[in-house]
């Protein structure tokens, strides 16, 4: 699965791990669950990505934190071939996740 996206905000929604890429993972998996085919790689370009002048102080301290050894898994227990239209939020699971708690980030979304 591959998506060009024309602008993204690294650190609230497009980089990696932020949320959409949660849910573009989640989506190419709906996507191979319906169809009865394997999930395979997501690919996805962004071309004008950015961080925000009032997310500077969130991107020095994400820059200064410790790496971790948390590799989380998304899960979704639905069979193959299903319908795409019966998954819902309560048939994923992620496991091995821990989040980091502290410090915690503050961010001013909008423009």
């Amino acid at each position: 699965m591959c998506l060009i996206q024309r602008s993204g905000d690294m650190l609230t929604a497009s980089g990696a791990g932020g949320i959409n890429e949660i849910q573009y993972a989640a989506l190419l998996m709906m996507v191979a669950k319906s169809t009865g085919y394997k999930a395979g790689v997501f690919t996805h370009f962004v071309a004008n990505e950015q961080i925000y002048d009032r997310h500077i102080e969130n991107a020095h301290i994400l820059l200064d934190r410790e790496p971790t050894d948390c590799h989380p898994n998304l899960i979704l227990h639905k069979e193959d071939n299903c319908d795409f239209y019966s998954i819902t939020l309560d048939d994923f699971e992620i496991v091995d996740y821990e989040p980091i708690k502290e410090p915690k980030l503050v961010f001013e979304l909008g423009i």
